[in-house]
């Protein structure tokens, strides 16, 4: 199908003129003389989009291509031109941009209109259409893809768990940047209001982003404006438990998920960091940075109660007492694992991080990174308990931990 100049909403060129020219950020460019654009209708396909070209005034050598969405098979409230008028106004790269709308028709008859298919017949009414940069599916039109074995060349993405209970570095990135981009729609002044539905996501090359922002914060109260901005990322966890290998058990997915419902705990600010840097979407390397504290010291003994290993690290950095006392416990895990053992018991007179290791209390939000990473090390064991034990049982190892705060230092004791 192919629309001429005269089908142009020129009211719409008007208004991304003003847009542009009120426009003082250096880092949003909008605007630009569309001289006109075409795209071809796949009649016998079910698509709510198709690819086309935009024919700009200063590019006359050829097209840019663009996506045009069937907005009238896009489940919203808002009319087409209230959408583009919020989608316009944030400029992120994990939020596909917007170039115009436009009411689109079939200019020829259709002949026997009892024989036509039934997107001919949408064709010959007319429907509004939303362009955008070219995607190259909606997320459900890709989960389709990757679950029914269709040759496309990512088919790998759709395994977001990886060794040592881990996720993907696919996930990790994408699932930060889009709590980047979520964060980025609410400074905007705006929220997305239904993240929940596949259909509001497109995959373009590499990158999941989002589409289809439907509402204003202004206007609201301030309390309305906060359960707004919370409901995205609590619609966004939505999708992500229907993504991240929903039928399999994975505590770290559960640990980051839950952190969703923690919006009553936190400013909205701190909310947000703490689901950006939570231990599930960081790299091994950044989660072990989470997990230095004050001074800690630990014991290796046989089952029999005969020391192998001591030692003890001073001069970290602070943190809770709890969280000191898991690191210790990190440390003495690391301590068999580069001796070799297979089979181990491991105790601490910390009832609480025994709990959270075991999967029988969630970790608190200070403690989640070492408990994680706890997680992560017990896979390398053959056997491994983790048991509570009373102070007087772990004295030893407060005796290390009192050396190393009075002369600091890395200390390491191996005997036999």
């Amino acid at each position: 199908m192919e629309v001429d100049r005269d089908l142009i909403d020129y009211d719409y060129i008007d208004y991304i003129k003003k847009q542009w020219s009120d426009n003082n950020l250096t880092y949003i460019v909008m605007g630009s003389c569309i001289s006109f654009y075409n795209f071809r209708v796949d009649y016998a396909s079910k698509k709510q989009h198709y690819d086309g070209e935009l024919f700009l005034e200063e590019n006359n050598q050829g097209g840019m291509p663009v996506t045009f969405m069937n907005m009238d098979a896009v489940r919203t409230k808002l009319s087409v031109g209230e959408i583009f008028r919020l989608n316009v106004k944030v400029s992120n790269e994990r939020i596909l941009r917007p170039w115009m709308y436009t009411f689109c028709k079939q200019k020829k008859s259709l002949g026997d209109v009892c024989s036509a298919s039934e997107a001919e017949k949408n064709m010959a009414k007319g429907w509004w259409g939303l362009c955008s940069d070219k995607f190259d599916n909606t997320l459900n039109e890709w989960l389709v893809k990757l679950q029914g074995n269709v040759d496309i060349s990512d088919c790998e993405k759709l395994n977001s768990k990886v060794r040592n209970n881990c996720l993907s570095d696919f996930w990790r990135h994408t699932i930060r940047e889009l709590i980047e981009a979520i964060a980025h729609i609410h400074d905007c002044g705006l929220f997305h209001g239904s993240l929940n539905e596949y259909d509001n996501y497109v995959v373009v090359g590499d990158q999941l982003k989002l589409f289809n922002i439907n509402g204003c914060l202004e206007g609201l109260k301030v309390q309305d404006q906060y359960s707004r901005k919370i409901q995205d990322f609590q619609e966004f966890r939505d999708t992500l438990k229907k993504l991240l290998e929903p039928s399999t058990k994975w505590l770290e997915r559960d640990g980051f998920l839950n952190c969703f419902d923690a919006a009553t705990v936190f400013s909205y600010k701190k909310y947000v960091e703490k689901l950006k840097n939570h231990p599930f979407l960081l790299t091994p390397h950044e989660r072990h940075e989470q997990t230095r504290h004050e001074r800690v010291g630990w014991v290796v003994r046989t089952d029999v109660g005969l020391l192998l290993q001591a030692g003890g690290k001073g001069g970290l950095w602070g943190g809770t007492a709890t969280a000191m006392e898991s690191e210790a416990i990190r440390k003495a895990t690391v301590a068999c694992i580069s001796s070799g053992v297979n089979k181990v018991e491991v105790e601490s007179d910390a009832m609480a991080i025994i709990q959270m290791i075991r999967g029988e209390r969630r970790a608190d939000m200070e403690e989640v990174a070492i408990v994680f990473y706890m997680q992560v090390l017990a896979t390398e064991f053959q056997q491994v308990a983790f048991l509570h034990t009373s102070r007087r049982c772990n004295k030893v190892a407060h005796e290390v931990a009192a050396f190393v705060t009075r002369y600091g230092g890395n200390n390491a004791c191996f005997i036999g």
